[in-house]
């Protein structure tokens, strides 16, 4: 009869490490979706000087085309801390 190993708990070095990994992976494809979402939901808005989009594609068109593509990103340095922050801190079960 063979016994299997017992494997050890992750370190805190390596926690901190693939928490902040996954911080980047995550705010690098996902805030990019997050701005087309929040330009097309705030197009309109009473008292706000914002453009009119036709939809996903016209967002992406618009926004390459007046503010280039790091406009995709502002604001990507702060989320990536907030979420590595977050995930060190035991708040998402891996």
């Amino acid at each position: 009869m063979t016994t299997t190993p017992k494997k050890e708990a992750p370190s805190l070095l390596k926690n901190i490490s693939l928490a902040g990994t996954a911080a980047v992976i995550t705010v690098t494809f996902i805030h990019p979706i997050d701005v087309v979402k929040t330009r097309l939901q705030i197009q309109g808005e009473v008292g706000r000087a914002t453009k009119s989009y036709n939809g996903v594609g016209g967002v992406i068109k618009t926004v390459l085309a007046d503010e280039g593509a790091g406009a995709f990103y502002k604001g990507k340095q702060h989320l990536i801390f907030a979420q590595q922050f977050y995930r060190d801190q035991g708040g998402l079960d891996a």
